[in-house]
């Protein structure tokens, strides 16, 4: 329900418990069910009763699977020396921040 509040808000004019009932029925599970989004097949079923209930239809893509299953494996090291905690927690951000907008624009596909 914490994803169909965020994705549908009743402020938006949604049904948030409805819009639960809906997904978690077409994925068969509780609309209580705590969902392991890291199971690339949960992620690629919650993707596509989603988009069934935003009027795709029958929508079932091997995109969304595959979409699913895609991970960012990224090991960062950073060699620091000197200075205090606090300037140094700040540069490790700045670089952390750095590497991901990095990997981030590395891996995006043209639109259109």
């Amino acid at each position: 329900m914490d994803i169909v509040s965020t994705w549908a808000p009743a402020a938006d004019n949604n049904d948030p418990a409805k819009y639960a009932r809906d997904v978690a029925g077409w994925m068969g599970v509780s609309p209580t069910a705590a969902l392991n989004l890291s199971d690339p097949n949960t992620m690629a079923m919650l993707m596509q009763s989603m988009a069934r209930k935003e009027g795709y239809s029958n929508w079932n893509s091997p995109l969304a699977q595959q979409a699913a299953g895609a991970q960012v494996n990224q090991q960062n090291t950073y060699n620091i020396y000197g200075g205090n905690a606090q300037e140094i927690g700040q540069e490790v951000s700045r670089r952390q921040l750095d590497a991901n907008a990095r990997v981030l624009r590395n891996n995006q596909t043209g639109a259109g």
